[in-house]
């Protein structure tokens, strides 16, 4: 035995006393009645009885409960209580001393465990004690497996509530009323409500209005479904704010699960994502195919055999077919003959595997049925399918593209208002000429053509009339060079001519002449108005075709610019010495730019004096160029180069803020005392001019009305009323205004009339023929006298000697410059001068 358990047990002990009551019956008639009818009972009913003498030794055993032991009758009859162990010695121990009682025993015995309920009473007087047991071994295996089912099923139904409480999804069980049993915080969540306001509500009024007839269908509290599990259900789920969720709702019908009589246990997923991304899927594959019926493209769809299975309507317009009669048929039937070999070649390292994923745009032409041939761009892309392998091609027209770029090639290589070849297709048509010339020996003239005197035209008739003679003067250049050679407008009113049919530099210079002589009769512009222009020709000739294309241009461009300055002749031939020139004219410019930067330049100053009395009242500041290697350098040297490159607009204002500073300083020594100094034609339309001059005059602290600024009269007829504007604003800021070079220009009295001028300055050419003539004197009298009427001063310059000094004082004029007086000299000298007593004055004779 291994364990007994003391019970308190009315049925058993009432059992027990009407067993012992018949069992002391039975001691005492061994054999007797009593005795038989005991021994039946405890035979069949599975009963052991035992009696146990004061000493503690069994004196009778038998019954049907000692198989269990593994015992036949009587077999304990003299065997001690100890045969039982402790524990039976302690229960018989137990029952000597009065406390009998009902206990249950197990063990284990030969036939296996087993379980009896133990009935013991004291024998009276002390002589021994009397035991009844029970065989309960089936009972108590019985009892322990439902407890242990029990216990199971509530482990299982806490692992579910486990699983639910914590599942990333919504779980629920249904009952039968189809009321929801419970619900897991998830689904709660999206309900929007508490749980406990979703359980006990029919689960079909969660479903949205437009899925329920479907939810009604599916009927989970049919007995048939029980132990099913139905196929997914989506449906919309409504939410307590009015909005709803697409979920996936999964069902196991069942009946009776713990404490729950269920109908069915369930999940729910949100699957409104994956809801709304299929359905734009399916919206967008409803585009598509709706954009591919529309679309603009041709799409014509082949198979594996080259056999056109799909051609759209887009298609059927641009290849001229339509798709009945095509599809069935190979695709190069579609194909242009002079490309079907090309195109099936292609095709053919489709279909080998040598070329695969997507192949164009390329350029294919498509022969219509009429015979018509349309170039199309044609992108062809593989796709692998169920049925096998497909070819789909996109089909673009692009007649209207190539047209276009015709045209844009045109407009790209040719002049837009005469129709020439511009220098683009120039320089390319030259060089390919170039290229025959050399392989053949022959030899290329280049004749670089620039005309005169059109914007005179535009600037008085305006840029339609303008336009009209640069296409009536390229007319005739194309009509003088026939079929001699190509023309094309290089730009503005220059054009180039060549030719590989000339043979020597003779026939250059006889075509040059037929083109000059062609731009001198007269050009008809309109019913009334006439037009005359004039040209220069440059020369380059290259015997076999040597040199580049950009070279002989170069070349021409710098024999035109040698003939544009030489009064005698309209053209000049390029010659080494001429590159020799450009070079250094180039170089001179970098030193230019170079020398503004490192304040390289400096101005002389030539004293004005009154004639009378060799008085210095004035100076005209000349620039130097203090050039590293070649010296100081006069302005003939350079201002050419800086107008002609605009440099002349950063040079002229240092030059400017340096006269400022030095006229501040003489103004200090010799009140009244002015500065002269000459402005470009360049500075003059600037928008700043005023403000930059103004500025310098503070900066420097100097009396506006001590600077004089010479301008030549070519400036001012440039624009003669913007000039008339800049000029009015110089004046409002003080500063005096003198016109340079008077008589050699348009000398008009209307201009003296028109510009606010303070000074005249006689030219040097009237002054030095003083003394040899009254005609030259008669002309600077009329001057002296025209100034003097408009009340402004005169100046003359160039003044060598005394006789000119003299003449000059008896025509009336009153101031004068030149070498008589004192060269162009540095600051520095100027200051020992003004502190002398002047120069010489008129009737001094030179020594």
């Amino acid at each position: 035995m291994r364990k007994v358990s003391r019970l308190d047990d009315l049925a058993g002990r009432q059992f027990a006393d009407a067993l012992t009551s018949m069992a002391l019956d039975a001691l005492a008639e061994p054999g007797g009645k009593v005795d038989q009818r005991l021994r039946g009972i405890a035979s069949n009913l599975g009963i052991a009885l035992f009696a146990v003498d004061a000493d503690g030794h069994f004196t009778r055993c038998f019954g049907q409960g000692l198989r269990r032991l593994g015992l036949s009758d009587g077999a304990l009859v003299g065997e001690p209580v100890s045969v039982f162990g402790p524990l039976g010695e302690s229960l018989f121990r137990q029952v000597l001393d009065g406390e009998g009682a009902v206990y249950e025993i197990e063990g284990r015995g030969r036939g296996g465990a087993w379980a009896s309920r133990l009935y013991a009473v004291p024998l009276p007087e002390g002589a021994g004690a009397l035991a009844v047991s029970l065989d309960v071994t089936d009972q108590v295996h019985a009892q322990r497996l439902l407890v242990e089912r029990e216990r199971e099923a509530r482990q299982s139904e806490a692992r579910f509530r486990l699983l639910a409480e914590h599942a990333p999804i919504g779980i629920f069980i249904v009952g039968n009323d189809s009321a929801l049993d419970y619900v897991n915080p998830q689904l709660a969540e999206m309900l929007q409500i508490p749980r406990a306001e979703a359980e006990g509500r029919r689960w079909l009024e969660f479903v949205h209005p437009d899925d329920l007839e479907r939810a009604q269908a599916l009927d989970i509290a049919a007995p048939s479904l029980t132990g099913t599990m139905p196929p997914p259900f989506e449906f919309r789920l409504l939410r307590a704010d009015g909005s709803f969720l697409w979920v996936r709702a999964r069902f196991a019908v069942m009946r009776d699960w713990g404490e729950f009589e269920v109908v069915a246990v369930g999940t729910v997923a949100d699957v409104t994502d994956t809801v709304d991304a299929a359905n734009r899927l399916r919206e967008s594959d409803n585009r598509t195919r709706a954009i591919l019926e529309a679309a603009a493209e041709g799409i014509v769809t082949c198979d594996e055999q080259m056999r056109i299975v799909e051609f759209n309507a887009a298609a059927e317009r641009i290849c001229g077919y339509d798709s009945t009669e095509v599809i069935g048929s190979h695709v190069s039937v579609l194909i242009a003959d002079d490309q079907k070999v090309l195109f099936e070649h292609a095709f053919g390292e489709y279909l080998s595997g040598e070329r695969t994923g997507v192949v164009g745009p390329v350029e294919v032409h498509v022969r219509r049925p009429d015979g018509q041939v349309v170039p199309v761009e044609l992108t062809v892309t593989d796709v692998e399918t169920a049925s096998g392998r497909l070819f789909i091609g996109m089909v673009h027209d692009i007649s209207e593209r190539k047209a276009f770029e015709l045209e844009l090639e045109h407009l790209a290589t040719h002049d837009q208002l005469t129709g020439l070849p511009n220098r683009v297709l120039l320089m390319a048509q030259l060089a390919a000429t170039l290229d025959r010339a050399r392989l053949h020996g022959r030899p290329v003239a280049v004749l670089f053509v620039g005309l005169h005197r059109i914007k005179l035209v535009t600037d008085t008739l305006g840029h339609g009339a303008g336009d009209e003679l640069v296409k009536v003067a390229a007319q005739r250049l194309v009509e003088v060079v026939g079929l001699r050679g190509t023309v094309a407008r290089f730009g503005g009113d220059q054009f180039v001519v060549f030719s590989d049919e000339l043979d020597d530099v003779g026939d250059a210079v006889w075509l040059a002449s037929e083109l000059v002589e062609a731009m001198k009769t007269p050009f008809q512009l309109g019913e009334d108005d006439e037009a005359f222009i004039s040209a220069d020709v440059g020369i380059a000739f290259s015997p076999n075709g040597a040199g580049t294309a950009e070279t002989l241009v170069s070349n021409a461009d710098v024999a035109y610019y040698q003939a544009k300055d030489r009064p005698d002749q309209d053209y000049d031939v390029f010659d080494a010495q001429m590159r020799a020139w450009v070079e250094s004219h180039r170089k001179l410019e970098i030193a230019l730019r170079y020398g503004i930067d490192r304040d390289e330049f400096e101005l002389h100053y030539q004293p004005i004096v009154e004639l009378a009395t060799g008085r210095v009242v004035g100076l005209e500041a000349l620039a130097r160029w203090n050039h590293p290697m070649l010296g100081l350098l006069a302005p003939k040297e350079f201002i050419p180069l800086a107008e002609d490159t605009g440099l002349i607009v950063p040079l002229g204002e240092r030059l400017l803020t340096h006269a400022c500073e030095r006229l501040a300083a003489w103004q200090r020594r010799r009140p009244g005392l002015f500065v002269s100094v000459n402005l470009s034609g360049r500075q003059l339309p600037l928008p700043d001019l005023v403000q930059k001059v103004e500025h310098c005059l503070q900066r420097a602290g100097a009396d506006p009305a001590g600077l004089h600024i010479e301008l030549t009269e070519t400036i001012l007829l440039r624009d003669v009323e913007a000039a008339a504007t800049s000029l009015e604003a110089l004046k409002r800021i003080g500063v005096k205004l003198c016109l340079d070079d008077f008589g050699t220009g348009y000398s008009s009295l209307s201009y003296l009339w028109r510009f606010p001028i303070d000074t005249l300055k006689v030219d040097r050419s009237f002054v030095s023929r003083l003394g040899s003539g009254d005609r030259e004197e008669s002309i600077v009298a009329m001057i002296v006298g025209m100034a003097g009427a408009l009340n402004l001063d005169v100046v003359a310059e160039g003044v060598e000697c005394a006789v000119h000094a003299e003449r000059l004082l008896s025509l009336g004029c009153r101031l004068g410059q030149g070498f008589h007086f004192a060269r162009p000299c540095p600051p520095a000298e100027i200051d020992r001068l003004l502190d002398g007593a002047g120069v010489r004055a008129a009737g001094v004779v030179d020594s």
